[in-house]
């Protein structure tokens, strides 16, 4: 016999053979380094986001690799029956949490602080936190301005959508609690991401806090949009890059968003829409109407609409106008078709109808029904065909199905 033989003889005499405890211990170690715990309330119970391994706690019915049943000797690997009781209920915790909803119990105060003090306050908590403040209309408890400091330096790595409910909700506190100057300071920050990104990707943060604290400072006010305007126009003068899309938009639908509309023509006519915040000032207005650009401001252009919706009246020529130079570009009107904004602007035409007919102006408003109502017309059937796409994408329909919608102007 060979030294080498002698000596690979030996090596394997020497060898422990691995035991069915052994690979349960390897798998509960592997595990336990998987466990993530969620603190829900000061002093009270800890819940952890896994369930217990079978190859751990020895509930699986199968034979596991030495041949008896409970004993796999695949770590971490769970059966059937692997979830016990408190797997399920911290299963159900999470779910609660990421749905935004604290039971009565709960005070969202109190959840807030004692994760952030122990080091498991995550965004979906937090927003869950804010949501359930903003629900139960507890402004007093600071959570906005804790929320913002949480987030500090987190500024530039803000998500879209994924961080917007908990960005909203944040705001909206921190308009309540009086600490707009503390928003402010977080929006002109500095971004850290790259320079060849553009300013939609670099200043995201900035682009739709704006945005949402246009909405909150709206909705604080019964009366009037002059808060919110004043946020939009500073956006605009600030020497810091902030990318106004999304709050110009969202301030031009709260500048034409009705509260009611009053019939007249004994309720067979069109109707007037009336403003929701009658009392906005005119001169804000103008301010926000010329801050409009005009070379974003090419499909169902604001230009047009927000004159039926002026604070000291409403004027329907530029509407009017605009559609009569539709009219008289067929190719035009076919993009529209296509576009899903064409129902506020129908809505639009009725309203701008109503005006003429009620300032005496009869011919034109009768013509503008007229275009408005083939506009809804030659829509439908595409509405239709769009939204038979949709149900046969739900449906998993067929490709034939699927190649026939396709030749559609969709």
């Amino acid at each position: 016999m060979s030294v080498r033989t002698s000596v690979i003889r030996a090596l394997r005499a020497c060898q422990v053979p691995r035991t069915p405890g052994s690979v349960a211990s390897s798998a509960f170690f592997e595990g336990q380094a998987g466990q993530s715990w969620l603190r829900v309330s000061a002093g009270q119970r800890a819940i952890s986001s896994r369930a217990q391994s079978p190859a751990i706690n020895g509930k699986s019915g199968k034979p596991g690799r030495f041949g008896k049943p409970g004993q796999s000797g695949k770590p971490g690997k769970s059966g059937k029956s692997g979830k016990s009781a408190e797997g399920e209920r911290s299963a159900r915790d999470l779910e609660r949490f990421n749905r935004g909803v604290l039971p009565e119990n709960e005070n969202p105060v109190k959840v807030f602080n004692a994760n952030l003090r122990d080091g498991t306050l995550t965004k979906a908590i937090a927003a869950s936190c804010l949501k359930t403040a903003v629900r139960r209309e507890n402004y007093d408890g600071g959570l906005g301005e804790a929320t913002i400091k949480w987030i500090w330096k987190e500024h530039d790595s803000y998500e879209f959508p994924k961080d917007v409910e908990l960005l909203d909700y944040m705001i909206r506190l921190l308009v309540q609690e009086g600490k707009e100057d503390l928003l402010w300071s977080w929006i002109e920050q500095k971004s850290r991401k790259r320079g060849n990104l553009g300013p939609k990707d670099r200043f995201a943060w900035r682009a739709d806090a704006v945005k949402s604290l246009v909405t909150s400072k709206a909705f604080a006010s019964e009366d009037s949009l002059d808060e919110a305007l004043q946020v939009f126009l500073r956006a605009k003068s600030s020497t810091y890059s902030i990318p106004l899309a999304p709050a110009r938009t969202e301030t031009a639908k709260l500048l034409m968003m009705p509260a009611s509309k009053k019939a007249f023509e004994n309720d067979q006519g069109p109707q007037v829409e009336q403003l929701r915040w009658p009392n906005t000032d005119l001169k804000l207005w103008e301010s926000f109407f010329k801050a409009i650009d005009a070379r974003e401001d090419v499909s169902e252009p604001f230009r047009v609409q927000l004159p039926l919706y002026r604070p000291d009246g409403p004027d329907p020529q530029p509407y009017l106008k605009y559609s009569r130079h539709l009219a008289g570009h067929p190719s035009l009107v076919q993009k529209m078709l296509k576009r899903q904004s064409l129902v506020p602007w129908i809505a639009r035409g009725r309203h701008a109808e109503a005006v003429l007919r009620q300032s005496g102006q009869a011919e034109d408003a009768n013509w503008l029904g007229a275009f408005t109502k083939e506009l809804d017309s030659k829509s439908e059937v595409i509405r239709k065909k769009r939204d038979e796409r949709r149900t046969a994408q739900r449906n998993g329909a067929s490709k034939k199905f699927k190649e026939e919608l396709g030749d559609s102007p969709l």
